[in-house]
């Protein structure tokens, strides 16, 4: 009935420049990209089109986890299609070849994006959501600094790594807290469109999603397979793997390690556990977390920041670590978010 039409090619073809446009090192990808294979995998979903077509305009040599590359809805050889999880790079690692230091994957609508990458002893580790943004984030912020241009906003969720918020500060660019999901980020956003003193450098969420550039308004996995392959070549030029270049940003800003768990409690039982237990924390919250000091105490449910009011504790503790708890909004689990900070 003339309701369904297809994306035209000249809109593909401005997004795809738009992605490109946010390249720090152009004259790099020209020489060097061809030089750097990478694997990649759609997880059967949406994301094949759009990652393919930017990396290859961009000149990397691109192949396919080729079982994993065409649509399935059973997502044949994954025990479930999240690039979070390591299990769903099994196939990639089988077919990696020796010169492939980077396996991308995006999930199957394609906002979400996933790395790992090959460590020192030649094997492959998955980088967390966290990692990989703040490998973005860094290489950013320094290519915008010797370009002298560091104006603008860095974005995190408020579950995200605090290391992002250091970055930002370090670098004396803005930082803004929202709550989970994009369309929090992406409300700042287009706030503040037009400002080119506010606008956008970086936006993330501990879950693998990520957003640069002033064109779209939310998460988008081509951008962060762009992002991160662009780092890592640069990185690569430079004789050092991704891995030893976080290495390199945990000793000037303090080492981060992170974790999210989900306690599952289904049911109308497991429901009001989770009510009974973040009340309880509320009328009586720690003092002590892992031997130290809560320094402070925040409960975003009284509507924190200007935020709208959400079902979410967080401890901060004296040497900046740091844990929150919320119950997850689409599944019967309460999601607990730790962040040790250290020195070493």
């Amino acid at each position: 009935n003339g309701l369904l039409s297809s994306i035209p090619d000249a809109l593909l073809g401005r997004y795809y420049a738009q992605v490109l446009g946010l390249s720090q090192e152009p004259e790099l990808l020209r020489q060097k990209a061809g030089g750097y294979p990478l694997l990649y995998t759609p997880l059967y979903g949406a994301g094949k089109a759009a990652v393919c077509a930017v990396l290859k305009q961009a000149g990397f040599h691109l192949e396919l986890v080729a079982p994993q590359a065409g649509p399935d809805g059973n997502f044949e050889t994954t025990p479930y299609p999240n690039p979070e999880i390591p299990a769903v790079y099994e196939l990639a690692k089988k077919t990696a070849k020796p010169d492939q230091q980077l396996i991308l994957a995006t999930d199957p609508d394609g906002d979400r994006f996933g790395v790992m990458a090959r460590k020192k002893d030649g094997e492959f580790a998955l980088l967390s959501g966290n990692q990989q943004a703040v490998l973005i984030c860094h290489y950013l912020l320094e290519h915008k600094k010797k370009a002298g241009d560091l104006k603008g906003y860095v974005y995190s969720s408020n579950v995200s790594s605090a290391l992002l918020r250091r970055l930002a500060e370090g670098y004396g660019v803005c930082f803004e807290e929202t709550l989970t999901g994009f369309k929090y980020i992406a409300e700042r956003v287009e706030a503040r469109q037009g400002n080119p003193e506010e606008r956008l450098i970086f936006a993330m969420e501990e879950s693998n999603g990520c957003m640069a550039g002033d064109f779209l308004r939310d998460k988008d996995g081509t951008i962060g397979c762009f992002l991160i392959a662009e780092a890592a070549l640069y990185y690569w030029q430079s004789g050092i793997s991704l891995w030893e270049a976080l290495e390199k940003i945990y000793q000037r800003w303090g080492y981060h390690l992170a974790q999210t768990l989900a306690i599952a409690m289904p049911g109308p039982a497991g429901t009001q556990r989770q009510r009974e237990m973040m009340e309880r924390l509320r009328l009586n919250w720690p003092v002590l977390l892992g031997g130290l000091n809560v320094k402070e105490y925040r409960d975003y449910s009284l509507g924190l920041d200007g935020l709208p009011k959400t079902d979410l504790l967080k401890f901060i503790l004296a040497d900046g670590s740091w844990l929150a708890l919320r119950p997850s909004g689409t599944e019967a689990k309460l999601k607990v978010y730790l962040e040790a900070v250290g020195a070493t």
